[in-house]
């Protein structure tokens, strides 16, 4: 067998090149996943997030093994002791992400209040205005009832508000209210992006055979399009994610279908519209528009 040519793979020199770059390539990955989970957690919603996650995570595991046919609770086994520390963990972190939420009703209502400012003088295309005001308001009741739950589970006002009825089906009921609001919002605003992103690609058309630079005027209308489609993505992650939410309030209020959900599809539903949120929580939600002057000075590709 003769010895491996110089500068083949399967030289030494080579292989602890392959083996640096491949390190050089994980630290980079290792240190921009850490630096976004610390984004992440800054600060409550992030936290809140994560928890969520965390939590129906629990719950899923709780729920797979409840809807097995050979799962049977048996103290001193294994799987029973598992099963009731997942169910434990679940119902810890459901307690305690109410907190994350305490008085955000306030929030829900400044931003009308401040949105109402704004268009004081202005043109208003009514269709927006009253999914705004009608998504603002399921907001305000759902995190308002949200806070009413927390005061009922320790025992400082009742868990009814009526005969048979409780807080927390009032706050699931505007809870589906908002989701119901959020997907037409966001499937509206994809149609509406979709006509822009057309709009843009009728300007690509005067340019043709020509060689694009940075400098060039076609170049704002590239990143414009890159623009477009990113929100186009986000919004479009965002329905999904209040699909999955509807899902899950179809069962939890008994609503009609709700006979043919099983648990677990409903655990999985919660666990994936809480990793949708994690995930636009760690994606920046900052959408630039260039101008002529600003291609003096910025690289758009190096913007986030």
């Amino acid at each position: 067998k003769l010895p491996p040519e110089s500068g083949s793979p399967d030289t030494p020199s080579s292989a602890f090149k392959q083996l640096g770059k491949v390190s050089s390539s994980l630290f980079e990955l290792l240190t921009g996943g850490s630096s976004q989970l610390v984004s992440l957690l800054s600060d409550c919603k992030g936290r809140d997030k994560f928890c969520a996650l965390m939590q129906y995570t629990a719950g899923l595991y709780v729920t797979c093994q409840k809807s097995s046919g050979d799962f049977k609770f048996k103290k001193g086994d294994p799987r029973t002791s598992k099963v009731i520390i997942m169910k434990r963990i679940e119902k810890s972190l459901s307690e305690g992400r109410k907190i994350f939420r305490l008085f955000k009703f306030i929030d829900e209502f400044t931003e009308v209040v401040s949105h109402a400012k704004e268009k004081i003088g202005k043109k208003i295309n009514l269709f927006w205005e009253i999914m705004f005001y009608a998504g603002q308001s399921c907001s305000f009741m759902y995190y308002l009832l949200d806070n009413i739950v927390w005061f009922s589970s320790i025992k400082v006002i009742s868990k009814y508000i009526a005969h048979n009825y409780k807080w927390k089906e009032a706050r699931d009921f505007f809870s589906f209210g908002r989701c119901i609001i959020s997907i037409l919002s966001s499937f509206s605003l994809v149609v509406d992006l979709i006509k822009v992103e057309k709009a843009i690609y009728k300007k690509f058309d005067k340019f043709n055979n020509i060689t694009i630079t940075q400098k060039h005027e076609v170049y704002i209308f590239l990143w414009d399009l890159i623009i477009n489609r990113r929100k186009m993505r986000f919004h479009m992650l965002e329905a999904m994610a209040n699909i999955f939410r509807t899902f899950m309030l179809i069962f939890a209020l008994k609503l009609a279908g709700s006979a043919y959900i099983h648990p677990i599809f409903v655990a999985f539903c919660g666990m994936v519209q809480s990793l949708l949120g994690v995930f636009k929580t760690m994606t920046k939600r900052t959408f630039l528009s260039l101008n002529i002057k600003d291609l003096k000075h910025i690289h758009p590709l190096q913007q986030n």
